[in-house]
């Protein structure tokens, strides 16, 4: 025990771990309350009680005048007094001392009721780390009856120290052996002797010390609450929209995430979907992820759908005109070859941009250039979308499709616009491409729509006949007859605007059905779009693998990589502490400069001109997200039965902003908590024998500041859910946890401007998004680097 005391108390003189920065000083003095524990006889006490006393005044320490039968009195413990701030933790070198309460002098503790205060705990060490997080864990547990509640990020020095606040009626108890105190665990009843260890042998609280807030220094703001039950199937950003006021008959567009990839033949979820909304309208489906639009005030009505996992807002695969890629040498390379099969071969460039390209056919791009645009497909006019009004001359499509003509001169250039929130509608111009049937669920639903509209067309026109021969049969001029006549005309009128905006619409649909068609044996497709986050990567995506499945050995596919080098971590899920935190590198990783922990990764902001700024600046909205993929035990599969409600690995994502980057008036890892990933993961891939789940936050940067990100969670232990008892108590190993987390700028005058990065922990040669994640494109980009490669610490 003596020897887990000493370790302690070098620990807190000379600092527990490696500091590479300086705490701001100590106060200059301090309103001390101390404990001691004297177990001799009278003459004994006697000796050691002025032995005690002559040692704190070597030290420094002023004791205030106490009771006169202080020395001998076997009962009395406690001493108050006043120290200079540095000798404070001398204190505890005398063995009798057992414990602290430190309190700034000039600091009124607040006297209000339910009043709490700031406090660092200093617990008893020397522990092995395992034993000591056990005991950090026991204590935390306990101090929470008191009404602890705990800071996150900060330095916990091998868990010897707890940081949060706490009421100021309870400090008192906290220097007494909170083993026997009222309020705590003597309310449990148990006995010290049953209590668990490392716990049951040690005191475990050395020093508390009251934390003042500097003047001039913001309060810390309240976590983010939890969302209700109700609504936990929506994501945060949808959540939001649908909060604003007057956005109950305004359309939005959604994508439903359905629990389970449906049959080509099965249309069971599309009638469920309709019968739920009757406003839906249906756009496209990647997999399990279904694209439409309705109302505001029918979105709640999705989520009781058993089809249904969760709903969110799209996701855009557009890259920021400013950072659009270029292509490479390699991709250029590959053009090339693709030119040499012959005059006519056709090149398509897909992207969402094509602005300025219609005036630059014959000009910088081919004669025979042709352009499709598959933004109408998603409206019921088969019109396509108006470009965003942002004065753009020359869109990122239109710069991508000249420098493909250098590449590959005489090839038959082909333009397609998709929607950046349409990830399939690229894997309807895959499938053209491929030779298959084009139409997807939009077209079919266009078509539909055209047959209806094409045999009411008929109804009326029988009607018109049956109208127009009544009134050739009238011969009369009163003013009843005039009445029928103009009724008829107007009738007529409005017939014919009707059946022209029909034909029309149906030649838009036969053009775009015939377009697609011509995309057969395209020798190249360079695609400009990727979808960093919220659609599976790792090329386990139906776009992916059907490129690399069925579009491999057809054509050449140019993609863009995805998120810049920075700006994604990839690695194994590693907590080699135990605490249920992930490290973002092991312990042989150096620590940066200024850094506490390797469960933090500080972000930073690096403009499209200029060096990396460790601030990220005010006013950007960031997103935040996390993917993974788990292994589940297939022999559950049983549609429509859903074994897996939530994830085995539930993962929570949390940014904290640093209160004092410079360490001058607060510690530097004193955080606060900006945002929490506050809904439960979506599932985004399903199988019978794994799933990929994502989760994300999106928060805007109110004050330019230091920011960093988080990852809570434990990797699961079985392929079985807790609800589902292992089979012979065997369970399928569970192979490791890889997340991929990435960061970007969600609002547009950031993203044009510059983008955030992982400043201290990220992974390059890797983490593409989709569909450069596919293994057999030709990438091009600043993130386009490979092989693919395990981080640093993990080969």
């Amino acid at each position: 025990m003596r020897a887990i005391r000493s370790g302690l108390i070098l620990g807190l003189l000379l600092g527990c771990s490696p500091r590479l920065w300086a705490d701001p000083p100590p106060p200059a003095e301090y309103r001390v309350q101390l404990r001691y524990r004297i177990l001799a006889g009278r003459n004994d006490r006697l000796r050691q009680y002025f032995d005690l006393i002559r040692y704190l005044e070597s030290i420094g320490f002023r004791k205030d005048p106490g009771a006169v039968t202080e020395p001998e009195d076997p009962l009395h413990d406690r001493m108050t007094g006043t120290i200079a701030g540095p000798n404070a933790r001398l204190l505890l070198r005398e063995p009798h001392i057992k414990s602290l309460l430190l309190v700034p002098v000039g600091h009124a503790l607040p006297e209000q009721a339910g009043a709490t205060v700031k406090v660092q705990m200093e617990l008893v060490g020397g522990l092995p780390l395992d034993r000591q997080r056990v005991l950090a864990d026991q204590v935390r547990e306990r101090l929470r009856l008191l009404g602890f509640q705990e800071r996150v990020g900060y330095d916990h020095r091998g868990f010897t120290r707890l940081v949060g606040t706490i009421p100021v009626k309870v400090l008192d108890l906290l220097v007494r052996d909170l083993r026997y105190q009222p309020g705590g665990w003597f309310l449990l009843r148990q006995p010290v002797a049953q209590l668990p260890l490392p716990l049951r042998n040690l005191s475990p609280v050395l020093v508390t010390e009251v934390l003042p807030e500097p003047e001039g220094v913001p309060a810390v703001r309240e976590a983010p609450p939890a969302p209700a039950a109700d609504n936990a199937k929506l994501s945060a950003d949808l959540r939001t929209w649908l909060s604003r006021e007057g956005v109950a008959e305004a359309p939005v567009r959604v994508e439903v995430l359905l629990v389970r990839p449906p049959g080509d033949d099965d249309s069971s979820w599309q009638q469920e979907l309709t019968a739920a909304a009757p406003g839906l309208r249906l756009e496209g489906r990647l997999g399990s992820i279904v694209t439409a639009s309705l109302p505001g005030k029918e979105v709640s009505a999705l989520l009781t759908v058993p089809w249904v996992d969760s709903v969110r807002l799209p996701r855009s695969g557009a890259l920021p005109a400013a950072r659009a890629p270029v292509l490479d040498a390699t991709a250029l390379g590959k053009l090339r070859s693709a030119a040499l099969r012959g005059r006519g071969v056709v090149v398509a460039v897909i992207d969402a941009d094509f602005r300025g390209a219609p005036s630059q056919i014959g000009r910088q791009l081919p004669a025979d250039t042709r352009l499709i645009d598959l933004t109408g497909e998603r409206n019921p006019g088969l019109e396509p979308d108006p470009y965003p009004d942002d004065a753009t001359e020359e869109g990122t499509g239109t710069r991508l499709a000249r420098a493909v003509v250098q590449a590959a001169a005489g090839a038959r250039l082909v333009l397609v616009r998709v929607d950046p929130a349409s990830p399939y509608q690229v894997l309807s111009v895959a499938r053209a491409i491929a030779g298959e049937p084009v139409g997807g669920v939009g077209l079919r639903q266009r078509q539909e729509e055209l047959i209806a509209e094409g045999q009411s067309l008929k109804q009326r026109q029988t009607e018109l006949r049956l109208q127009r021969n009544v009134i050739l049969n009238t011969f009369g001029q009163d003013e009843a007859a005039q009445q029928k006549r103009e009724a008829y005309r107007q009738e007529q009128e409005r017939f014919d605007r009707d059946e022209r905006a029909y034909r029309e619409r149906l030649h838009r649909y036969l053009s775009l059905r015939h377009d697609l068609e011509g995309l057969r044996g395209a020798a190249a497709v360079v695609c400009g779009l990727v979808w960093n986050d919220g659609y599976p990567v790792g090329g386990s995506g139906p776009l992916s693998r059907y490129l690399d499945d069925q579009l491999g050995l057809l054509t050449t596919w140019i993609q863009a990589s995805g998120p810049d080098p920075g700006q994604v971590w990839l690695g194994y899920f590693r907590d080699d502490d135990g605490n249920g935190v992930m490290e973002f590198a092991p312990a042989t990783t150096p620590l940066p400069p200024g850094r506490w922990t390797r469960e933090l990764n500080f972000l930073a902001w690096k403009p499209n001109d200029g060096p990396v700024s460790s601030l990220v600046p005010g006013g950007t909205t960031l997103r935040v997200a996390v993917q993974w993929r788990e292994a589940h035990d297939s022999s559950l599969w049983n549609p429509p039965t859903d074994p897996y409600p939530k994830p085995l690995a539930d993962l929570r994502l949390m940014v904290l902003r640093q209160r004092d980057p410079k360490g001058e008036s607060l510690p530097r890892d004193d955080l606060e908590v900006v945002a929490v990933s506050s809904t439960r993961p979506q599932r985004i891939l399903n199988a019978p024998n794994a799933a990929t789940y994502a989760q994300s936050l999106e928060f805007t940067v109110d004050q330019p500041g230091v920011y960093m990100v988080r990852l809570e969670g434990r990797p699961p232990t079985s392929t079985r859910p807790e609800s589902v008892s292992p089979v012979g108590n065997v369970s399928a190993p569970v192979g490791e946890l890889w997340p991929r987390l990435v960061v970007e700028a969600v609002d547009a005058a950031s993203r044009a401007v510059g983008r955030p990065i992982f400043l201290d922990f990220a992974t390059t040669g890797t983490g593409w998004g989709m569909p450069a994640d596919a293994r057999g494109v030709v990438r091009f980009g600043d993130g386009a680097v490979g092989p693919a490669a395990a981080p640093a610490g993990d080969r």
